[in-house]
């Protein structure tokens, strides 16, 4: 299936909050690092992507199990209201440490994510893609694709 158009003022405002979260998370991951010899690792922001441009508060409290801090207590500034969901996943391999920041949309019922490193794993970057998995449910409600092909086979 070929990529959805993502509209220039949607890829744009996206970039931009995945741009403003870098510059301020590149301090607190610095200071993070030196404090607890590993990178913060931030959940999803949203639990229902943000789709189609309009914007969502993001839930700053969420933390994985091993972590005593959110994006509040971690000292990560997200805007009120975000037109992206944001995640920051970390790593260590045979080249250290780095991290990587994630987006993800929904423009037209297809998940969309562009994912940015901060270390050595150069790989682990790309722009926005396509990521839909065949159950996804969109946020505007109605059948996953998956649903759609179980009822034209049960035809």
């Amino acid at each position: 299936m070929p990529l959805p158009e993502m509209p220039a003022d949607k890829e744009t405002k996206a970039n931009n909050v995945l741009g403003s979260l870098l510059l301020g998370l590149t301090t607190v991951q610095a200071s993070y690092q030196h404090q607890h010899g590993r990178f913060w690792q931030g959940l999803r922001t949203h639990a229902v992507t943000p789709a189609d441009g309009k914007a969502a508060t993001p839930d700053t409290t969420r933390k994985p199990t091993d972590e005593a801090e959110d994006w509040v207590a971690a000292g990560v500034a997200l805007p009120a209201s975000m037109e992206v969901a944001i995640r920051v996943d970390t790593y260590e391999g045979p080249e250290g440490q780095g991290y990587v920041v994630i987006g993800e949309i929904e423009i037209g019922s297809r998940l969309l994510r562009r994912c940015v490193n901060v270390g050595p794993e150069v790989y682990r970057a790309h722009d926005w893609v396509d990521v839909t998995p065949m159950d996804y449910v969109p946020t505007a409600a109605g059948k996953s694709l998956l649903a759609r092909i179980r009822d034209i086979l049960a035809r």
